[in-house]
């Protein structure tokens, strides 16, 4: 029988120290999650952002900061079809380590998958 293991806490608390991860989780666990890396560096650079300012998020976010979120299994990314999604380790995060809307964005999740 294979058993879940826990999570890293200790690598979970230095890879979310990035308030720009905790963001990328948060609009990744949403109501209307956002899956698309393109549309997540759209919705990272704000509705003020030129071509340029969507350009260097996409480059940070394919060569930092989903690579760092995926070693951390807190996400999965395919990066031949240029999307990603949290994986079940973000469910299993303590309420404390994450921000408010991050917690009750997930937790809330995890509600509506067990009244399924």
């Amino acid at each position: 029988m294979e058993q879940s293991t826990a999570p890293d806490i200790d690598k979970i608390y230095r890879v979310l120290a990035a308030p720009l991860r905790r963001q990328i989780l948060e609009l990744l666990i949403a109501s209307t999650p956002v899956r698309e890396i393109s549309e997540l560096a759209e919705r990272l650079c704000g509705t003020d952002s030129t071509a340029d300012d969507r350009e260097r998020a996409m480059v940070r976010l394919q060569h930092v900061h989903l690579p760092v979120l995926s070693d951390a299994e807190l996400v999965e990314w395919d990066t031949e079809r240029g999307m990603v999604e949290p994986t079940g380790t973000v469910d299993q995060l303590p309420l404390g380590l994450m921000t408010p809307s991050l917690a009750s964005a997930s937790r809330g999740q995890q509600r509506q998958q067990a009244d399924d």
